[in-house]
C-alpha cells in the first residue's frame, strides 16, 4: 500500500527547479524517484507470493519438533515468530542501511 501511495508525495521544488522551467521539472518527479516508487510498488505486489508459502512449511517443521503443543498453539507460534522476524528485518535493514550510508556516504 505504501509503494502505491508514494508517487503522490511530490518533492519540494528548489530554486533550480523553478529557474529551469522545463517539461521534466514541470509537474513530474525526477527519474530516480520514479524508479524507486515503481520498484516499491512492484515489490509490494510480489512480496506475498514469496512470504506466504513459507508459513505452512514453517508450521510443518514446528509440528515435527514441538510435539507437546496442539495444532492451534503451533499455528499461533508460527504466526507470531513469522511476524516478529519479518518486522525485525523490516526495522533492521533500513536502520543499518541508513547508518552505513551516513558513514560511507550516499555515492560512496
Amino acid at each position: 500500500m505504501v509503494g502505491l501511495a508514494l508517487p503522490f508525495i511530490c518533492p519540494k521544488k528548489t530554486e533550480n527547479d523553478i529557474n529551469n522551467n522545463t517539461s521534466e521539472n514541470n509537474h513530474s518527479l525526477p527519474r530516480e524517484l520514479k524508479m524507486i516508487y515503481s520498484g516499491l510498488a512492484i515489490m509490494g505486489f510480489f512480496m506475498p507470493f514469496v512470504y506466504l508459502p513459507m508459513i505452512p512449511e514453517f508450521f510443518i517443521h514446528l509440528e515435527a519438533h514441538f510435539t507437546q503443543f496442539s495444532k492451534e498453539q503451533l499455528s499461533d507460534i508460527a504466526a507470531a515468530l513469522y511476524n516478529v522476524f519479518l518486522s525485525f528485518g523490516s526495522f533492521l535493514g533500513p536502520s543499518l542501511g541508513g547508518t552505513i550510508t551516513h558513514i560511507i556516504g550516499f555515492r560512496g
